[in-house]
């Protein structure tokens, strides 16, 4: 367990915590000395629908079909979807935002299942991930959407 910590809150939310690790770690693509952890928010109901809240103010004039989930943002997703959809300012409103998380091939390749296909195909996608360290996997999974015939709004 990593103890050497600083906790610092998010500037728009101060309900909002993360803790900053230093040390090396090292991604298949980065070495950083710097590990900001995404964990609480993305186990933590509370604190996931307060991330999420502040995440959806940005997407409330864009038209989003589905919310692709990777690295188990799931929650956060559920409570994007639900910010979308609920908010009268938003062109969301009243609208089904899907939630879903591909798979991962023996090559290492994100794909989509024939059933779930249908949530990308022609459909407007939100990217959720909780790392982004060189842009090598968010460029990963933007292919994948539009392999599928998706187009990523965000």
């Amino acid at each position: 367990m990593l103890s050497n910590n600083i906790t610092i809150t998010a500037k728009g939310n101060r309900r909002i915590k993360l803790n900053i690790y230093s040390g090396h770690f090292a991604t298949g693509h980065a070495h950083v000395d710097r590990y900001i952890s995404m964990t609480e928010i993305r186990s933590n109901a509370a604190m996931a629908a307060e991330a999420a809240d502040e995440i959806s103010k940005f997407f409330r004039c864009t038209p989003v079909d589905t919310i692709i989930c990777l690295e188990n943002t799931q929650v956060i997703g559920a409570f994007i979807a639900q910010d979308l959809i609920d908010s009268s300012h938003s062109v969301n409103s009243g609208a089904t935002v899907n939630i879903i998380t591909p798979g991962i091939n023996s090559n290492n390749q994100l794909v989509f299942s024939s059933d779930m296909q249908q949530y990308v195909t022609n459909r407007n996608i939100l990217l959720l991930m909780s790392t982004v360290s060189t842009g090598r996997s968010l460029a990963r999974a933007a292919e994948c959407i539009r392999y599928y015939g998706g187009k990523p709004v965000g």
